[in-house]
């Protein structure tokens, strides 16, 4: 939650909006996500197992959704009933659309981090419903 990547979806949804416009290539982009502590505990996993000597892992969620699917996992967090429309970016406004607009997202940013599941048993501590109710709260907190 440190770095605020679902900003663009919580906030608006938090405040009660009954809709909000993202740009379509956003909606559709992927990119791998970790929370801190479990990203933590992957570094801490891999520091310490005998079976990680020499090795490199990539860490994060072992899914790795688009934003338009982060937008209804909040949207079902939060209890949300609004709608999230989508835009060409030239029409779409706001902080997002001009955080984005020099971003090219025609490819995904994402890693496979089999790796580490596999060979070190590296499994996420921390309960999604738990990672989420701590975002939206660090979110909101802000």
């Amino acid at each position: 939650p440190r770095q605020r990547r679902f900003s663009w979806a919580i906030r608006p949804m938090a405040q009660g909006r009954p809709r909000f416009v993202i740009p379509h290539p956003w909606a559709s982009w992927r990119a791998t996500v970790g929370y801190v502590d479990d990203v933590a505990a992957g570094i801490a996993l891999a520091a310490v197992h005998p079976a990680a000597g020499g090795e490199t892992f990539n860490l994060g969620r072992a899914n790795c959704p688009t934003n338009l699917a982060w937008a209804a996992t909040f949207a079902e967090h939060l209890g949300w009933p609004g709608e999230v429309q989508l835009a060409h970016p030239d029409v779409a406004r706001g902080a997002l659309a001009a955080a984005i607009a020099g971003l090219d997202l025609s490819y995904p940013l994402f890693v496979d981090n089999a790796k580490i599941r596999r060979r070190l048993g590296y499994s996420e501590p921390t309960p999604m419903e738990e990672v989420l109710e701590r975002t939206v709260a660090d979110e909101m907190g802000r």
